[in-house]
């Protein structure tokens, strides 16, 4: 079981740019049910892990955190569809100086659309 002193550094990490965006395609989207409206987005995602900065366990975390993102959603108004993520993890030769590259497309999943 992990401890508040581990919950920080993870914290800590990923607010150090342990993980970045490195490409993306949002559009929004207005979701109108006839009494008011809510305003979403679909498309893709990428981050990255930062090479100055990966750590094999906090790239599990994250990797166990968006595996349950594609099961329970992400964010608000998940109830009417918003929040939907597809998850995919790519993972670099050791002998790549590049980063692990995470791919997340998230959108909207209602049948108001």
């Amino acid at each position: 079981m992990e401890d508040e002193l581990e919950r920080e550094e993870f914290h800590r990490w990923l607010e150090s740019w342990g993980i970045v965006v490195s490409g993306h395609r949002i559009e929004t989207i207005k979701i109108d049910d006839g009494e008011k409206f809510e305003v979403g987005f679909v498309d893709w995602a990428n981050f990255s892990a930062n090479p100055a900065y990966e750590d094999p366990v906090f790239l599990r975390k994250v990797d166990a955190l968006l595996k349950l993102g594609e099961v329970v959603n992400v964010g608000g108004l998940r109830s009417k569809g918003f929040g939907m993520i597809s998850y995919r993890r790519q993972d670099r030769p050791k002998s790549e100086k590049r980063a692990t590259k995470i791919n997340v497309i998230g959108g909207i999943k209602s049948p108001l659309q």
